[in-house]
């Protein structure tokens, strides 16, 4: 599947309705992401894949209690249940010594809902 940037809360949740395995990606544009999201969607073409803006979904943001400092941050969801959630802001960049890189978010993704 490809990107589907989401701008408005009740949007996100239809697509979160209609498909079974979601990826929903909250960053804004001043998010910096290693992982090229593109490369990602063509390595597990079973998912969903939300891109979001949390200040353009702030219903949503909340939900997942999304924080700014945090972004960007990948909520994984099945059947609407969240199952895991990443935040990979600078705190895991410093812990991990760099952000979340396509092959590690494939990788996580694969795990989390076993495919």
């Amino acid at each position: 599947m490809s990107l589907i940037p989401v701008s408005k809360d009740g949007d996100f949740d239809q697509h979160v309705q209609d498909q079974k395995l979601v990826l929903a990606i909250f960053a804004n544009s001043s998010t910096e992401l290693e992982a090229n999201l593109d490369d990602v969607c063509k390595g597990v073409k079973s998912v969903a894949y939300i891109l979001m803006d949390p200040a353009e979904v702030p219903e949503t943001a909340k939900k997942y209690e999304i924080e700014e400092h945090e972004l960007p941050t990948f909520i994984f969801l099945q059947e609407g249940e969240e199952k895991d959630k990443l935040a990979t802001g600078l705190s895991y960049q410093q812990l991990n010594g760099g952000g979340v890189t396509t092959d590690k978010l494939i990788n996580q993704i694969k795990i989390v809902f076993q495919i």
